[in-house]
């Protein structure tokens, strides 16, 4: 089952190996899914760093401390992970090795 957005209620009973019901239980929830909003605050341009430091942010207010940040370098149309960064107060960084010489993006 997948909860929208809004008010919900969860309820939840347990069937024992005898048959035996227990009540049903139930509890409000709601759901406030937001997307996230990633910003890479390291400047673009050339380097000749094959593992350059990236940094940036995430819209604190919907991520929690230590969710991840995965990164991602296209060169020549091929999109490839590079590495994953822990989110900490909001910010984030990691050292990534590109995928090769050229227009990485």
């Amino acid at each position: 089952m997948t909860l929208t957005n809004g008010p919900a209620t969860v309820s939840a009973k347990v069937t024992d190996a005898y048959g035996h019901v227990s009540t049903l239980v139930s509890q409000a929830v709601t759901v406030a899914e937001t997307l996230p909003t990633v910003t890479i605050s390291t400047t673009g341009g050339t380097t000749n760093q094959a593992t350059p430091t990236i940094s940036g942010t995430v819209s604190a207010t919907t991520v929690a401390p230590g969710a991840t940040v995965t990164l991602f370098d296209t060169l020549n149309g091929v999109t490839t992970q590079v590495g994953t960064a822990t989110v900490s107060g909001g910010a984030w960084s990691t050292s990534v090795t590109l995928a090769g010489n050229g227009s990485n993006s």
